[in-house]
């Protein structure tokens, strides 16, 4: 089938009410925008909100968040928020991510950073906290060690900071800049 036939066939099955069919077709010719709004009459909402994604506009892509959000998607949403520079709403999407959730711990690290560069360092203090755990430094939690001893940095206190950055250099030489903060303590 050639393009014009696929998008025809679109607008019958859409016509007809057949949305995730009408959007398949338009999907084939790379018709994001009809795709979308195909799964979205469709109540689609997470396969519409990766149509919006696709399409080089910031109002397509704050609808694919939002559509990402209400299909339960948070995490999705929350990074393509951050995307947009919206970091209150990628905060309070994030936050709506569950425990149980793969994207749980790199969402909470991004909550943390959010809140340290907002400079509310006593709740990223708080979240990389929680994040951390206890547990000793590792590669999977070097970030939020980093962001913590960040934490510790801006709140003045140098000697912990200096103790986080230690352990960071002790598993990962080369991690982030953390030599230099260092040796600026």
């Amino acid at each position: 089938m050639e393009a014009g036939e696929y998008a025809k066939a679109g607008e019958l099955l859409l016509q007809k009410g057949y949305f995730s069919e009408a959007a398949e077709a338009f999907l084939k010719i790379k018709d994001f925008l009809r795709a979308g709004e195909a799964y979205e009459k469709g109540e689609e909402y997470v396969l519409a909100a990766d149509a919006y994604h696709k399409l080089d506009d910031k109002n397509w892509k704050l609808k694919a968040a939002a559509f990402y959000e209400k299909g339960g998607k948070y995490f999705d949403s929350g990074e393509l928020l951050l995307e947009l520079d919206l970091t209150d709403r990628a905060l309070s999407a994030f936050q709506k991510i569950d425990r149980d959730s793969v994207h749980y711990t790199t969402a909470s690290v991004l909550i943390g950073k959010i809140f340290l560069e907002k400079g509310m360092i006593k709740l990223a203090l708080e979240k990389f906290s929680k994040v951390i755990g206890g547990e000793p430094v590792s590669k999977s939690n070097l970030e939020a060690y980093y962001y913590l001893g960040r934490c510790y940095e801006a709140s003045g206190e140098k000697e912990k900071a200096r103790e986080v950055y230690e352990k960071i250099v002790a598993e990962d030489y080369h991690y982030k800049d953390v030599s230099q903060r260092l040796q600026q303590l």
